[in-house]
C-alpha cells in the first residue's frame, strides 16, 4: 500500500497535538508543535487524516527526528515507515549526512521499525526521562 505523506510547516497543529498527547504520557501541545515548525528547515510529515505524523529538523549537515507518533487505531499498517522513509528523503534533499533520533530505551516496537528502516543505536543516555529510564541513541547515515 503506498501512503501519502504531507510535508508542510503549517499543519493542523490542534489535530497534531492530540495525536501526541495519545501516544505520549507527555505529550506537545499546539503552541509547542507551532514553536517547533517555526525555523525554516523544520518540517511536519502528516499521514493522511492526521493517522500519524512525524518532525524532522535540519540543522547544517546533520537531521534530527524530532518525535514520531501513529495513533492507536492505526498502527501496524505501514504508517509509521512511510513517515520514516519520507524524512529521510527531505532530509537527504537538504543536504543532510546523517538522521539522528531519541528513543526510549522500553520501547522495542520504535527500535524495530528504526532499525528495519536501516538507523543502528549508537549510544544510551542513561536516567533521561523524569521516570529515570534510558533513552537510546540511533543515526542512520543520509546516502
Amino acid at each position: 500500500m503506498i501512503i501519502n505523506i504531507e510535508i508542510t510547516q503549517t499543519p493542523d497543529a490542534e489535530k497534531l497535538a492530540a495525536l501526541h498527547a495519545e501516544c505520549f504520557p507527555a505529550g506537545w501541545d499546539a503552541a509547542a508543535i507551532r514553536d517547533i515548525l517555526h525555523t525554516a528547515t523544520t518540517r511536519a510529515f502528516v499521514a493522511p487524516d492526521h493517522a500519524g505524523f512525524g518532525l524532522l529538523r535540519v540543522v547544517a549537515e546533520e537531521a534530527e527526528m524530532l518525535t514520531l507518533a501513529v495513533g492507536r487505531s492505526h498502527r501496524r499498517q505501514g504508517i509509521a515507515g512511510h513517515i520514516v522513509a519520507a524524512m529521510y528523503a527531505w532530509a537527504q534533499e537538504q543536504g543532510a549526512h546523517a538522521v539522528f533520533l531519541e528513543v526510549r530505551e522500553s520501547n522495542e516496537a520504535a527500535r524495530a521499525l528504526y532499525r528495519k528502516a536501516g538507523f543502528r543505536e549508537t549510544g544510551l543516555r542513561k536516567g533521561y526521562y523524569p521516570t529515570g529510564e534510558s533513552t537510546v541513541l540511533m543515526r542512520i547515515d543520509v546516502k
